[in-house]
């Protein structure tokens, strides 16, 4: 184990000019090693567009079926289905193939936490890691389609257990630890866990922050009997153990086998989900299928990052979003590469702990958000030596839009004008990247996305209110919602269009990503629903009526602002301010608590 002891955003304008510096291939030096040329991505991306049945057949001949579709597609719109009559289980392609290999010895996880300790797992490792994990869980009387809650922070027992739930049948949700109290119990209630799986406590910026105790009082408040089973970290910190629903994973590993056969599971069997908010600010569960959401994010992690069999790859978004859980999980996984995981904040203990980390383990692509490279250039001291990160051959952003000016910033201060810079678009309706750069291949023009790449079937409409566009979505591909809405369906000459919610300029082959065009912001990596917050303030007893506003922000790119109506004007006080900005922070997160309260009439 992993032991120590062992709505309607204002965005500044300069960040929209079609001016654009624009970056051909030979730019870099960077050699794709999927596509030779132009030509032949493009004859690749050809077939795409004109039969998508064969362009995905050739892509699931690349993987392991139990059972191969019997179908390729079958419907349109939100009623298509992909891969039908297939069998299979992710965790074969991320795991069990690659023990057939000259992979089986290779690392699959390199981690480090934050105080400086490493763990480095083989694939066979892996493999016995999962395959005990898994029987630890089927020993507590979970089998296929119970639920699981994964609450370890960035750990490598976080991918155990979610190949261990893959593995089993069972839907997995991740959630982050540093979540406060209020948030987590609202997800316990609506998920309605079976198992609740955690480590005991986690860093963060040097602390060690108790999961355990978080996890029993969320429970507590909900009277929820919940079983947990639990990676103990630091053997002498102290826990407190309720023997009728806590169970150390340590005294099961010693009483299961590390051999677990795989469940055969339906192309349609709800993998994983995560919670997003519906129009009204309300908290639902967001599944993601099986088999396409195995095949999507395998062949869009070899066109945008073109993984080779020598890569390390560092993803250093959470793993309890999308985008943590897509490529920081199960993409490098899947192409048998080495992942690295790092337990804590890019910047600590020093603002050069990032290039430190490159450096010392030689990874050689990164996977960051936008937001983490614009904070660590915008710090007094990110001097560091180009010699330091030499292994480095691709950087991908991914996040909120990148203006003209921060790709070259990005592309002068970090990659020295040298390393292949790229950008990507992550959809929350997929799981996966819909548009990507392709490294050495396509030109890249600042500020802007390519728009061929081999995702789903997407509608750019022209908006009659503005000179922006609308990006909607012709098919779902990966997601199923259960009950709850999907999105905006709407009528495009009688088509059933789904709105993805982002408005867009485009032309040729690139896109540029606006925002959004509901009440919901990407603040820090965490999706943040503006009438959550309201909904907030409005329950405090002096708060009359409240209206969230937003403004650019030049690190985090839109943030919120709450305008406030009092009861009595004679309570507008800064410590008021304070103490309404704290309750957002205490109630939702720190992502969503306001960088201003206005009080108005």
């Amino acid at each position: 184990m992993a032991e120590e002891t062992k709505s309607s955003s204002v965005v500044n304008n300069s960040d929209l000019s079609d001016s654009r510096g624009i970056f051909n291939p030979a730019s870099f030096i960077y050699k794709n090693q999927n596509f030779n040329s132009y030509e032949e991505f493009k004859n690749k991306f050809t077939l795409f567009q004109t039969d998508k049945e064969k362009f995905w057949q050739q892509e699931i001949e690349k993987l392991s079926w139990i059972k191969p579709p019997t179908k390729i597609k079958s419907g349109k719109g939100i009623n298509i289905k992909y891969f039908v009559g297939s069998r299979s289980n992710i965790t074969v392609n991320c795991v069990d193939r690659h023990l057939t290999s000259d992979s089986k010895n290779k690392a699959a996880i390199i981690w480090e936490s934050e105080p400086g300790k490493n763990w480095i797992l083989t694939y066979q490792l892996l493999y016995s890691y999962m395959c005990r994990t898994a029987n630890s869980i089927k020993k507590l009387g979970l089998n296929k389609r119970n639920k699981v809650c994964i609450i370890c922070g960035s750990l490598p027992e976080t991918m155990f257990s979610a190949l261990a739930c893959a593995r089993l049948g069972i839907t997995f949700t991740i959630l982050n630890p540093n979540m406060p109290l209020d948030s987590l119990l609202k997800r316990f209630e609506i998920g309605k866990f079976d198992l609740i799986i955690l480590a005991d406590v986690f860093y963060r910026k040097g602390k060690l922050i108790n999961i355990k105790s978080k996890v029993d009082e969320a429970l507590n408040r909900i009277r929820a009997n919940t079983k947990k089973l639990i990676f103990r970290r630091i053997k002498s910190n102290e826990i407190k153990i309720n023997s009728d629903v806590d169970y150390l994973i340590s005294d099961l590993f010693e009483k299961v086998s590390d051999d677990c056969k795989p469940v055969a599971l339906e192309y349609n069997f709800r993998l994983f989900s995560v919670f997003d908010y519906d129009e009204n600010g309300n908290l639902f569960e967001r599944f993601f299928n099986s088999s396409v959401f195995m095949v999507q994010n395998f062949t869009s992690a070899r066109y945008a990052f073109d993984f080779n069999s020598d890569d390390i790859f560092w993803c250093n978004s959470d793993f309890s979003s999308l985008t943590g859980i897509s490529y920081g999980i199960f993409a490098p996984l899947l192409h048998g590469i080495s992942n690295f995981i790092y337990e804590g904040l890019p910047n600590f203990p020093s603002y050069d702990r990032i290039w430190k980390l490159i450096s010392n383990y030689k990874i050689t692509k990164l996977l960051t958000e936008d937001y983490i490279i614009k904070a660590l250039m915008n710090l007094e001291d990110t001097s560091f030596n180009q010699n330091d990160i030499a292994s480095l051959k691709m950087i991908s952003i991914c996040g909120n839009p990148i203006s003209e000016n921060d790709y070259e910033k990005i592309f002068s201060k970090v990659c020295h004008n040298k390393i292949l810079l790229t950008t990507c678009f992550i959809s929350e309706l997929t799981a996966t990247i819909i548009f990507s750069d392709i490294p050495g291949i396509t030109e890249i023009y600042s500020g802007h996305i390519n728009n061929d790449f081999p995702s789903i079937d997407l509608e750019i409409l022209d908006n009659q209110n503005s000179h922006e566009k609308i990006l909607c979505f012709k098919e779902l591909f990966s997601t199923t919602e259960g009950n709850n809405p999907i999105g905006t369906l709407i009528n495009f000459k009688n088509k059933k269009l789904i709105s993805s919610n982002y408005s867009v300029s485009s032309e040729v082959n690139q896109i540029k990503i606006l925002k959004r065009i509901d009440d919901k912001l990407l603040i820090a990596g965490e999706l943040v629903c503006l009438k959550e917050i309201q909904k907030i303030l409005e329950e405090h007893p002096k708060v009359k009526s409240c209206k969230i506003e937003t403004k650019s922000d030049s690190i985090l790119f839109i943030v919120p602002v709450a305008i406030i109506e009092l009861n009595n004007s004679e309570d507008a006080t800064l410590l008021l301010k304070e103490e309404l900005r704290n309750l957002v922070e205490q109630k939702i997160s720190a992502a969503a608590k306001p960088i201003d309260v206005v009080f108005s009439n």
